[in-house]
């Protein structure tokens, strides 16, 4: 649709329920996936000062369990409860629970009534408790099967146990690709997901995955790309590195 033109009434993109009336697809699309971003940690604590955690988001829908690529940002922690129909716990590489926290999900409307989604923010430092190799979450009512979350990348074992070797990482790409305009390209086999956001803000200006986004900015001064693993993220600032 082009700006400032005016359409008829019978053109729609804003859910409405008087009669029929549905947002697109894309909308709707672009919705869910904010949902699941794990951008908006739910449920917080506002008193908690910010401090290390893993922003853990996912969804139940037609029985299926689904966890997407988790951050490890300075945050808000989700405030914890005694009781909650899902259970995440993050494994160490030798098998050791290294956190667990159960939560509720929240209902998705004019959908499949046991649908649900969630986006919570777990306290977890990696430089005092150690990396996490997996993070799993279960449904405690026992409707689905538990999803597994592990390190991307290329692994290599070791007496210890397994490793993930960091060669080659992250293969990082930021190219001008028009005015305002800017393509960044990365390794997607060692990081699945990326976001973009403001320095000072924290404002979230786009999410990434399949190794290559487009972000509309008039500069890359004061942005910063967080690449997560699939278990936790590293952070590194925004620069052009090549020439379109």
């Amino acid at each position: 649709m082009q700006l400032g033109a005016i359409y008829t009434p019978d053109k729609f993109d804003i859910m409405g329920y008087c009669d029929n009336t549905w947002a697109s697809e894309y909308t709707y699309a672009g919705i869910l996936q904010y949902l699941r971003s794990g951008v908006i940690p739910t449920a917080t604590i506002a008193s908690a000062a910010p401090q290390p955690v893993l922003l853990i988001s996912g969804s139940l829908s037609n029985g299926t369990l689904s966890v997407d690529p988790v951050f490890s940002i300075q945050s808000t922690p989700t405030a914890r409860r005694a009781a909650g129909r899902f259970v995440v716990e993050g494994l160490s590489a030798d098998g050791r629970v290294l956190f667990s926290q159960r939560f509720d999900g929240s209902s998705v409307g004019d959908l499949d009534p046991a649908a649900r989604t969630f986006a919570i923010a777990v306290p977890y430092d990696a430089s005092v408790s150690g990396a996490v190799a997996s993070i799993s979450v279960r449904d405690a009512s026992g409707g689905s099967r538990p999803a597994l979350l592990t390190r991307a990348g290329v692994y290599s074992g070791t007496p210890g146990g397994v490793s993930l070797r960091v060669d080659a990482d992250p293969q990082l790409l930021v190219r001008a690709s028009g005015t305002s305009q800017f393509t960044v390209t990365w390794n997607s086999s060692r990081y699945p997901s990326v976001v973009v956001r403001n320095t000072r803000t924290h404002r979230v200006l786009g999410i990434g995955r399949n190794g290559e986004m487009s972000i509309g900015v008039a500069s890359l001064a004061g942005l910063e790309l967080l690449l997560s693993n699939g278990v936790s993220s590293t952070t590194q600032p925004l620069a052009i590195t090549g020439a379109p």
